[in-house]
């Protein structure tokens, strides 16, 4: 739980970059699967993270709130969530000894990531499903 407090603020700070935390912590995301970090926990968390963000922005986009749907144009813009183009699961499987049940959780969270981000594209850009 610590890790995932760490995680927040980092991305926090970092947001004050492009006005969200998504970009930092797709970025974070995408590097940690390149390097991967000492523990699996801090890719569980990152990844837990972005999709809270991911899915407060769709609250956010839903209830037209100011600068909401300009974010999501942003996020399109940049690319969406680049992590989950490409999950190295042999590679956590190696490094983290990962089993099925911490595979299978992993898998929950990118494939509820990969709805909340279609969902967005379709309903609000009225562009055609990424994943």
């Amino acid at each position: 739980m610590l890790l995932f407090y760490l995680v927040s603020i980092i991305a926090h700070v970092l947001a004050d970059e492009k006005g969200s935390p998504l970009f930092a912590l797709n970025t974070t995301l995408v590097n940690y699967y390149k390097e991967p970090p000492q523990t699996g926990s801090q890719v569980l968390s990152a990844a837990v993270f972005y999709l809270h963000e991911l899915t407060r922005l769709q609250e956010a986009v839903a209830e037209r709130l100011p600068d909401a749907k300009e974010l999501l144009v942003r996020l399109d813009k940049d690319g969406g969530p680049q992590h989950l183009l490409y999950i190295p699961y042999n590679q956590f499987i190696d490094k983290y000894h990962w089993e099925g049940e911490e595979i299978s959780n992993y898998h929950i969270i990118v494939s509820y990531t990969r709805r909340v981000w279609d969902e967005m594209l379709v309903k609000e850009l009225g562009k055609e499903e990424y994943f």
